[in-house]
Order: structure tokens, then C-alpha cells, then sequence
């Protein structure tokens, strides 16, 4: 999808989902808790509370990077409660950062079919569907997704990298720019405009990006800029300015 999986930079949409409360109107797009679960979940207190201490071990194993564990969490709730839409969001995250991309896709489209407008899944599957290449269904979810959050930046990324790669570059250049005026601390939709504007030539427009895209880098929540230096080594190396090529290179 972009540039890095794990990057906060694009799926802080999931922040609420694996970090927050497990049961709230953001998680299952605004419905009631009738409306996703239906008739057939009749917890007693203990159940729900015995519910919320899997999930919150869920959500320690995806803060952690453990996602198998995290599969293990979700798909006993799953078992106990099998129209649980957050649950499969959950495990399709999971299965998302384990490069599943089949099951990742699968879950996401069950937790749709329990809720068609929860967006947190149709964002997933959206980033799922353009990491496989399968552009046009990737499109099409992250253009559902804007209609129901029109601030969703990670999409309008992930939408730009389809555009791109279907060499769209003015559908694509557009939903970059949309992407930085809703989140301009994005390293990874820096680099991503600074590759499209390489390809359309405009080495000077790249260079500022990437030079963007380091000067907001954060450590904290993305692990690994060697990409963006790699990136700008090249763009020196076009330019003939082979020093500071090798140094980015380099670092």
C-alpha cells in the first residue's frame, strides 16, 4: 500500500478499533450495539467482561507486532461470537500485517457483511486490495470510505498509490495533495508524491518531498527511513550530484 505497514502515518484510522474501548459508536460506524450483534448476543456480565479481557490482550499483542497471537485472541471471540464485526476488523488487521492477504481480505469483508458502512474494515481491505495489485477494487473502497469519512487520509493515499500505479498521474497527484492538506506530517505520502513526481520527471518536486518526508520522519511510530533515503540517493544520482548520493546511500 505505502510506504511502511505498521506506519501510524496511514492507519491511525485503526487507533480506536485495537487501541481504544472495544465497543463504541466509532468502531461499528455509528450503530447500535443491537444493530451489529443482532439477537444473538446475549452476554451476562461475566461473559462481557471475560469478552473485554480478550480483546484487551488482542489489542496488546497488535501494539506489540505480535500478530499471530493477536489471530489467536480475535478468533476466540469469533467462535463465541460470530457476528462480532470488530472482531474480524481485528483479525483482518492481524492478518494484514502477516501478509495473509487472502484471509485478510476475507475478514474484512465478513465484519461488511455484519456492518457495510464500518470503515475501519473497508480501509483495510482497501490497502489489502492495492499491496495484491488488484487496483480497481481498491479504488472502489477507498472512494466508499470518503464518502462515509471525507478527513480519512491513509485512503486518500492508498487511492493515489492505485492511481499511480495505473499511471493516473493527475487522479493521482490530486489525492496526494489531499492526503498531506489532511495529514502534512505523513512521511510516507511524501515519499510516495515525491515517486510520482520521479516518474513524471520533475526530480526538483521529488527532491522537496523527500526532503519533506525526512524533516517530518518520526521514529517513534515509523521504524524505518532508510527508504526515503534510498530514494533521494537516487534522484541525486540523476542529477549527477553523485556525493550526495552516496551519502544517502549510506545512511
Amino acid at each position: 500500500m505505502q510506504l511502511f505497514k505498521g506506519n501510524a502515518g496511514y492507519l491511525l484510522f485503526v487507533g480506536i478499533v485495537i487501541f481504544g474501548t472495544w465497543l463504541t459508536s466509532d468502531e461499528t460506524g455509528g450503530l447500535s450495539f443491537n444493530a451489529i450483534f443482532g439477537s444473538q448476543i446475549s452476554d451476562s456480565a461475566d461473559d462481557r467482561d471475560d469478552i473485554e479481557e480478550i480483546y484487551q490482550r488482542a489489542r496488546e499483542f497488535d501494539a506489540n507486532g505480535e500478530f499471530e497471537e493477536a489471530v489467536a485472541q480475535y478468533s476466540e471471540i469469533i467462535e463465541r461470537r460470530p457476528r462480532d464485526a470488530t472482531a474480524y476488523e481485528g483479525r483482518c488487521w492481524a492478518y494484514y500485517h502477516m501478509d495473509k492477504d487472502d484471509l485478510a481480505i476475507s475478514d474484512c469483508t465478513s465484519a461488511l457483511e455484519i456492518n457495510p458502512e464500518y470503515v475501519d474494515a473497508l480501509a483495510i481491505r482497501c490497502y489489502t486490495y492495492e499491496e495484491i495489485d488488484l487496483f480497481d477494487k481498491a479504488i472502489a473502497d477507498c472512494t466508499k470510505v470518503m464518502e462515509l469519512d471525507p478527513d480519512h487520509a491513509g485512503v486518500y493515499t492508498a487511492r493515489a498509490d492505485a492511481y499511480r500505479k495505473l499511471e493516473d498521474v493527475d487522479a493521482a497527484l490530486s489525492d496526494y495533495n489531499r492526503a498531506l492538506e489532511l495529514d502534512p506530517k505523513d512521511s510516507a505520502t511524501y515519499n510516495n508524491r515525491a515517486l510520482l513526481h520521479r516518474d513524471m520527471g520533475n526530480d526538483d518536486l521529488a527532491l522537496q518531498d523527500y526532503n519533506r518526508a525526512l524533516d517530518v520522519f518520526d521514529p517513534d511510530v515509523e521504524y524505518d527511513s532508510h527508504v526515503i533515503w534510498h530514494n533521494r540517493g537516487m534522484v541525486y544520482a540523476d542529477l549527477g550530484e553523485y556525493d550526495k548520493a552516496i551519502f544517502d546511500y549510506r545512511t
